[in-house]
């Protein structure tokens, strides 16, 4: 089950402290998701160092980490710390009451891992241990990240979670279809009581319910245990709208990875995307290969990408980033971690971006890969080729085709994991492209005679 960060140790630490330090320092840590599945990759703890003394304490310090049997780590980084291994060092001072910047460290989950994952941590040789499920009855489920709301209307009451990795929207939706208003109503009220809310928070959650038209209108069963999600790539292109309406008429949500100097051109595009309940996040401003450019090059490239989103009205979800090309070297992770970054690399592919490549081989070669958990990544119009028709009609054909096989969707969250959502459409028209957009000149593929009017250049 994909949720939140909660406090947790996965890994076993030992932090050294001058000896006529004050007071010892404390660390914390958080991991994410709450459940480590078999298999999962770019599960995270984050590591917080703190001086909860009334003086500053002196260096060095150093945080290191043995992770337990069946994770692997794939990244360890955190500003100021200089980190090898899972070994990070520091020696500048900590003032009292204060903490380090966070360590975050990036992990692969064995196939073969146990039920639970029992970590022993130890802080100035006093250890403790922590126990991490690594089963979860709702994979893929609602995130206690999310607020209990039906339709449009929020309750405002955070989505609770039992021990098992179910919350309470799980719960809820599992009963789907329901066979009226009052059979909806009572499920919610149900779920409240199971979930022991407190009497105002069963009022806004049930008053949340009785004014959402769940269980009045046909609505496309979204509840599964297989539950997948669609990414979008270098957007936003001449091809968006048509996405956007396969999305509505199929109630799928699409997570965006859009471009600065593409939004520029057509903000009205982004800014429907968020309006429209889609989740938006970040490609860089210019499509850069970032394992060429310096850290400085590329944390403009990312900070800029997120201005002309939140200047065009579809400000960032989360601190998510898919690097473009794949472009992820250590020193690129190490940047994105440190800037508070989740990236995603782990995601079915096609070569969608391939003029050639018809809908029906971009459907077939997805449909293929597919089980439960995946991040679909493709390309409604990318900026280096004149692609873009056929994934958008592919991507009507695979949301049919995976209906058909069980499969639900939902979308992605800052543990980098897929999560449950629903599609409430914001019933505004959808935009119309008003500016030529941007295209990478060469093109890495096709020829410019194949790029959609209307165009400009870009190199």
């Amino acid at each position: 089950m994909i949720r939140s960060l909660i406090g947790a140790a996965i890994l076993v630490l030992a932090v050294g402290v001058p000896a006529n330090a004050a007071q010892p320092l404390t660390v914390s840590v958080n991991h994410a998701p709450s459940h480590f599945m078999p298999g999962m990759v770019a599960a995270y703890a984050t590591i917080t160092v703190t001086n909860p003394g009334r003086s500053p304490a002196a260096g060095p310090v150093t945080v290191s980490d043995a992770l337990p049997a069946g994770l692997t780590a794939t990244a360890v980084a955190g500003e100021g710390w200089s980190c090898t291994g899972t070994t990070c060092q520091r020696s500048d001072a900590l003032p009292a009451r204060s903490s380090y910047p966070p360590i975050r460290v990036v992990v692969n989950v064995a196939t073969d891992v146990p039920d639970r994952l029992v970590n022993t941590v130890t802080v100035n040789g006093v250890p403790r241990t922590d126990v991490i499920p690594a089963r979860d009855a709702c994979p893929n489920g609602w995130s206690t990240e999310q607020t209990i709301s039906y339709g449009r209307h929020d309750s405002g009451v955070r989505n609770p979670q039992r021990a098992d990795g179910c919350t309470m929207q799980d719960v809820v939706w599992k009963s789907e279809p329901f066979r009226g208003k009052a059979d909806f109503l009572s499920t919610v009220d149900k779920a409240a009581t199971e979930f022991r809310l407190k009497p105002r928070q069963r009022l806004a959650v049930l008053a949340a319910a009785a004014r959402s038209d769940v269980g009045t209108k046909p609505q496309i069963d979204n509840s599964c245990d297989r539950r997948i999600a669609f990414t979008f790539d270098d957007g936003t292109s001449i091809y968006r709208p048509e996405l956007l309406r396969v999305l509505r008429d199929k109630q799928v949500l699409g997570v965006f990875f859009d471009n600065g100097v593409r939004v520029e051109a057509n903000p009205q595009w982004a800014r429907f995307q968020a309006r429209e309940g889609h989740v938006e996040l970040n490609h860089t401003y210019s499509h850069v290969h970032m394992d060429q450019l310096t850290p400085e090059q590329n944390r403009e490239e990312v900070l800029r990408n997120e201005k002309v989103l939140a200047d065009a009205g579809a400000p960032i979800d989360f601190k998510g980033i898919r690097p473009p090309f794949g472009g992820s070297n250590p020193a690129v992770r190490k940047l994105l971690i440190e800037m508070g970054y989740t990236y995603f690399l782990n995601r079915v592919n096609t070569s969608d971006w391939l003029p050639e490549m018809t809908a029906q081989a971009i459907s077939d070669d997805i449909v293929r890969q597919l089980k439960p958990g995946v991040i679909i990544g493709m390309h409604d119009g990318p900026i280096d080729t004149p692609s873009g028709a056929a994934t958008v009609q592919a991507a009507g054909m695979i949301i049919d085709k995976a209906r058909e096989l069980g499969y639900c969707f939902g979308v992605v969250d800052a543990s980098g994991q897929v999560i449950a959502d629903r599609y409430v459409s914001s019933g505004e028209p959808i935009p119309t492209v008003k500016s030529p957009v941007p295209y990478r000149i060469p093109l890495a593929f096709g020829t410019e005679d194949q790029i959609p009017q209307p165009w400009r250049p870009i190199r």
